[in-house]
Formats: structure tokens, C-alpha cells, sequence
């Protein structure tokens, strides 16, 4: 791991069963924020989303109830399933008319 803001650099193992979100996998978003990376672990035969803090080498799991995309400075976005995706009817409306996903935002501060 190398931090940009101090130059210093140091090995950080990734946990058994997890790999680095790749960019070449996606159409957009951000892999890495803020010293946090986000890991996508392989547990049996699903694939969840983690968070690697890049400072002390913390987990932090996401919920399972969206396909995390991008890591902010204060948040993780993502794709909500649609089980658990909150619209009005005009929303819901719009979002199939156009193909429009349900997005989900998770507050890193609150675990919200």
C-alpha cells in the first residue's frame, strides 16, 4: 500500500477468500477512498462486500442488500436489490421506463 499523502508504503495481506474490487469489472465507480478499499469475499457461494481499512487492516462487512460500487470519503454506494428499494409509484415508473437502478447509499459514520 502506498499513501500519497506521506509517501510511506508497507504490505497489507488481503484477507483469505477476499480480492480487490476490480475496475475492469465495472462501468463506473470508485474502488478505494480515503484509505479504505472495497473487497469483494467469497463466503461458500455467494460474494460479499467488505471494506479494507487501509490502517489497520479492519473488516468492516456491507449489508448483502445491494451491489456495492464505489467508496467515498464518508460512504459506499450501490445498486439496491428491489426487495429493498424504497419509491413512489412515479419513481418506480421512471426508473423502468428508462432503466434507471435503485440506488442505495451507506453511511460509513453511522453504519446507516
Amino acid at each position: 500500500m502506498f499513501d500519497t499523502r506521506t509517501g510511506a508504503q508497507r504490505r497489507l495481506d488481503l484477507p483469505v477468500g477476499c480480492e480487490l474490487a476490480s475496475e475492469e469489472e465495472r462501468e463506473s465507480g470508485r474502488d478505494a477512498a480515503a484509505g479504505r478499499f472495497l473487497l469483494n469475499c467469497r463466503g461458500g457461494r455467494s460474494v460479499e462486500s467488505t471494506l479494507l481499512n487501509g490502517r489497520d487492516g479492519m473488516i468492516m462487512p456491507l449489508p448483502n442488500a445491494a451491489d456495492w460500487t464505489a467508496v467515498g470519503t464518508r460512504y459506499v454506494l450501490g445498486v439496491s436489490e428491489a426487495s429493498t428499494c424504497v419509491q413512489s409509484r412515479s419513481e418506480q415508473a421512471i426508473g423502468e421506463e428508462h432503466g434507471l437502478p435503485c440506488l442505495a447509499l451507506y453511511d460509513l459514520a453511522s453504519g446507516r
